[in-house]
């Protein structure tokens, strides 16, 4: 869990440059009826809304669960918007593009079947995936 964290802290350390996202929010919680906390949160330079989440290890799960995140943002949408007005602007939570928001997963290995359930995902969603090869 540690190494987890570690790799996220570097990759929001770095997202703009990195990954072309604006940082917004780091353990966002989704509150009592999801249940969950999103790894990170952002905004892409197309203002399109960026859900990321890490694994450590293989990535067992983190599609799904990127999926879930997925249902809660275009279910929360003002409180997206909300989020990147008190952490960015006005003009820029006006401007958030939904029509294709985006999905990065990062671990350190996608089976087929994750690669199989990114690929789905692909037809209304960006999803990618990014792999580490290790954390020192």
């Amino acid at each position: 869990m540690a190494r987890e964290r570690e790799l996220q802290r570097r990759v929001e350390g770095a997202l703009e440059p990195m990954l072309g996202v604006r940082f917004l929010a780091s353990e966002y919680s989704t509150g009592p009826w999801h249940q969950g906390r999103i790894d990170t949160l952002g905004l892409d330079e197309d203002g399109v809304p960026v859900v990321i989440e890490f694994k450590r290890g293989r990535g067992a799960g983190v599609i799904a669960q990127a999926g879930s995140y997925l249902v809660w943002l275009l279910a929360y949408r003002h409180e997206f918007e909300a989020l990147v007005r008190r952490q960015l602007d006005a003009d820029a939570a006006e401007a958030v593009d939904w029509r294709r928001p985006r999905v990065i997963c990062v671990a350190g290995e996608f089976s087929r079947h994750d690669r199989a359930a990114a690929s789905l995902y692909q037809r209304d969603y960006r999803v990618d995936l990014g792999r580490v090869l290790s954390i020192s």
